[in-house]
Formats: C-alpha cells, sequence, structure tokens
C-alpha cells in the first residue's frame, strides 16, 4: 500500500558519505522499466507456476531491462537475502558485483528492515511491490529510482525466489 516517504540512514557504499534514504512504497510504478517488468510478471501469472527462472527468464519481451534486473534468495527463514545473480546495473549503486553478496551486507539498519520487509511482502502476498527511493546527499539528491520485486518460481520450481528491479530516474 502507498504512503509517506521514510527516511532511512545510510552510508553511501561508494563514498562512505552520510546520506538520508527516502522511501516510499508506490501502488503502481511509475518507470517504464518498473512498467514493463510488472506486466511481463502479469502475462506470465497464467502460466502453470507462473514467471519461473529458465522456462520465463530470460526473454525476449524484457530484453531491454534485462540488465536492471536481479535474482534474490531468501535465507534463513526470509530474514534476510542473497544476491543470486546480481547485473552491471546494481554497480552504479554498490560500485561493485553484489552477486553472491546478502543483502544484510549491504544495508544496515533501517534501511535493510525495510527492504528486506518489502521482499517479504512480495513472497507473501505473491504479488509485485514497488518503492520509489531517493538519496539524498548533504545538499542535493544524489540518486533516485523505483525498485520493483516480484515474486518467480525457481527454475525446478520447488522454490520461490524474488525477481528485482532497478530503475534509475
Amino acid at each position: 500500500m502507498a504512503g509517506a516517504f521514510v527516511p532511512l540512514a545510510h552510508i553511501d557504499p561508494q563514498s562512505g558519505d552520510h546520506v538520508d534514504l527516502l522511501a516510499m512504497e508506490i501502488d503502481t510504478p511509475v518507470h517504464p522499466g518498473s512498467r514493463q517488468l510488472v506486466a511481463y510478471w502479469d502475462q506470465c501469472r497464467g502460466l502453470p507456476g507462473g514467471l519461473t527462472v529458465g522456462r520465463d527468464l530470460p526473454a525476449r519481451a524484457i530484453l531491454k531491462i534485462l540488465d536492471r534486473l536481479y535474482l534474490l534468495d531468501p535465507v534463513a527463514g526470509a530474514t534476510d537475502f542473497r544476491f543470486k545473480l546480481a547485473p552491471s546495473g546494481l554497480i552504479r549503486r554498490f560500485g561493485t558485483d553484489v552477486s553472491g553478496h546478502l543483502l544484510s551486507e549491504l544495508y544496515t539498519g533501517i534501511a535493510f528492515e525495510q527492504y528486506a520487509q518489502s521482499l517479504r511482502q512480495a513472497l507473501e502476498l505473491e504479488r509485485p511491490v514497488s518503492y520509489d527511493v531517493r538519496m539524498i546527499g548533504t545538499v542535493k539528491e544524489v540518486m533516485h529510482l523505483e525498485r520493483v520485486s516480484v515474486p518467480v518460481k525457481s527454475r525446478d520450481m520447488s522454490r520461490t525466489q524474488l525477481l528485482g528491479g532497478t530503475f534509475y530516474f
């Protein structure tokens, strides 16, 4: 459910500077890439198992946004999430490849809790969850992005993973 921006103190992993992360859940994605991901997820819902890694991903229908998508595995009862596949699009955010890293290694405190909660929400509700995220430095907005997470089935269909997208404005 959409709401107000929630301020989340954070340290920028590239510069080491203190920044404020402002995150707000949104009902409907605005960025064209986010909208494309949600539309493709919705299109695949009618297939057995819904959107499934290996069968429906990668796909020509979302070829233009593949470099913005990442795959997350819930770990420890979905108290944390591991980046199974992280494309070059996340290098812009973290300055390094985050494949294999836990979410808790990249985010701390309330920023981690909010992000992990949004991922659990996508898993539990079995629907896309979208956030408008802004990074505000001491003088100006440093980064503005939209983050979308959709539940997907693993290649062997034995577990639910999350396909996420980070789309920059």
